[in-house]
């Protein structure tokens, strides 16, 4: 699908992104129903890196989608058919071969993974030729990537209680 067909409708989502992005800098009322949406995916988002580490955004948008459709009785195939996926970092390999199964024709995202990027920086998943693997999906790199790579390095200064501690031992320095 070529990215003109998604022209008419890149104002509204670029808002959507904006809104994500800011969500993700400010605390935000769950009251404004405007933010709801973002608040929930956004409150999965941030428990479950810390528990299970294959819980990338892509991974719980994905599960929000699904378990939307089944509250409203939609096909999710007939809705990710229809969806453009805003992420911060180029999808690593595990997260666009789901994107690929999942048939998501559009992925819009900030900076480049080049250790697991699944996009191009390290393997092309999103437009390799690979049989019975779902449907290949355009990527459009780059968006807002300097707001991106700033909102990685302030997420990585943080440090992650649930981390196993280390088991490195630190050897002492003989004097002879």
């Amino acid at each position: 699908m070529s990215q003109t067909g998604f022209k008419f409708r890149y104002g509204y989502f670029q808002m959507l992104c904006d809104f994500s992005v800011f969500y993700a800098t400010h605390e935000v009322s769950e009251t404004d129903t405007k933010s709801l949406l973002f608040s929930r995916v956004c409150q999965n988002i941030k428990s479950h890196p810390k528990e299970n580490a294959t819980r990338h955004a892509e991974m719980v948008a994905i599960d929000q989608a699904l378990d939307w459709c089944h509250q409203n009785g939609k096909s999710p195939s007939e809705v990710f058919e229809h969806t453009v996926l805003y992420v911060t970092v180029e999808p690593c390999i595990m997260c666009a071969a789901a994107l690929r199964l999942m048939k998501i024709p559009l992925v819009v995202y900030g900076c480049q993974n080049e250790r697991f990027g699944g996009c191009g920086s390290v393997l092309n998943i999103a437009s390799a030729d690979l049989p019975n693997t779902g449907r290949p999906f355009q990527c459009i790199p780059g968006y807002r990537a300097e707001e991106a790579v700033e909102m990685l390095k302030t997420f990585y200064k943080q440090e992650n209680p649930n981390a196993p501690k280390s088991k490195v031992r630190k050897k002492e320095c003989q004097k002879p």
